[in-house]
């Protein structure tokens, strides 16, 4: 055969080949979206409504699909509707009962329920065992124990034992010393939360902590005097703002800077549009029973919320209600 001829058989082949390859990849620029792709774009650009739609779609056809449900509750509470994230996360783990960061994703909301608490608790601990490595798992869990007066003294069991494993682990060091505080065990408390305090970069909520120790020790001078300290790390930490505003209200002469800090952080209000976070939790010296009620029917007009994102990323709100000296 002639050296032309087999140039222009391989000639022929490679364009055979390129022909094949074109027509392949204009066929699969012509298949629409998938459901999943069309829900995620939806969810992408916070059309939350539209995006619930497509994925309940796709779960209607494939109820098992691990991923639809975990991004149909992901999106629901990163809206704040964690509601109704739940029962996506829930068949989530019957399908993957071993999946921490979902158990304890679940866990963490139905913390927030009235009347969850030993489901939380049973969540939370399991995806901690499930990821020893993990420790702010188990920081979460034993924060949920000291809710109750019967579980505190294991509470603060597993947080000392998280600090001595993990010396430092900011947030274990923050909850041990404000329960230690909470059970007058003060000189414990402080000893907890100094290296935080005392490091360069020491931060707001490390002397929101101290505040709190000093609080439930009787020692209002010093506790106002670390909620400034707090307040100049971060000038509209809700919390900090809350009880030095609280504190500054007892006295005639310092009740005019508790209505200005009130005023100044009026802004602070929760956003009404979420309703699925109109729920609190009292102060942490109120919430041995983990009592919880509903803003819209307990908390007038007259209070001033405020909110403080933890390390999870999730919300715990705090109320100040100034004295009727200064509500009238």
């Amino acid at each position: 055969m002639r050296l032309w001829q087999v140039l222009l058989r391989v000639c022929l082949r490679v364009c055979s080949v390129l022909a094949v390859a074109l027509w392949l990849g204009a066929g699969a620029q012509a298949q629409p979206p998938s459901l999943l792709d069309r829900a995620r774009a939806e969810a992408g650009a916070g059309r939350l409504e539209r995006a619930s739609e497509l994925y309940r779609q796709l779960l209607e056809g494939e109820p098992n699909h691990t991923v639809a449900l975990g991004e149909l509750a992901d999106a629901f509470e990163s809206a704040g509707r964690w509601r109704e994230a739940i029962p996506f996360l829930s068949r989530l783990l019957e399908l993957e009962p071993n999946n921490a960061p979902r158990l304890f994703a679940l866990g963490q909301m139905k913390s927030w329920q009235e009347g969850e608490r030993a489901d939380a608790l049973a969540l939370l601990k399991r995806a901690a065992d499930l990821a020893p490595q993990n420790p702010d798992y188990r920081v979460r869990y034993a924060e949920v124990l000291s809710w109750s007066a019967d579980h505190r003294a294991e509470a603060v069991e597993t947080l000392r034992s998280l600090v001595a494993s993990h010396p430092g682990h900011l947030e274990a060091r923050r909850q041990l010393g404000r329960i230690l505080g909470s059970q007058q065990k003060r000189e414990e408390a402080l000893a907890t939360l100094e290296p935080l305090t005392s490091r360069p970069g020491a931060e707001a909520d490390d002397f929101m902590v101290l505040g709190q120790i000093e609080e439930s020790s009787g020692k209002m001078s010093a506790a106002a005097a670390a909620y400034r300290k707090a307040l100049e790390r971060n000038p509209d930490h809700p919390g900090a703002v809350a009880r030095l505003a609280e504190i500054l209200s007892w006295s005639e002469a310092t009740r005019p800077e508790a209505v200005k800090l009130g005023v100044v952080n009026s802004a602070l209000l929760i956003d009404p549009v979420v309703d699925e976070r109109r729920t609190l939790r009292l102060g942490s010296d109120d919430r041995e029973e983990g009592e919880i009620i509903n803003i819209e029917t307990r908390v007038g007009a007259r209070m001033n919320l405020f909110r403080k994102c933890d390390q999870f990323g999730w919300f715990n709100i705090h109320i100040l209600q100034f004295r009727n000296s200064i509500f009238g």
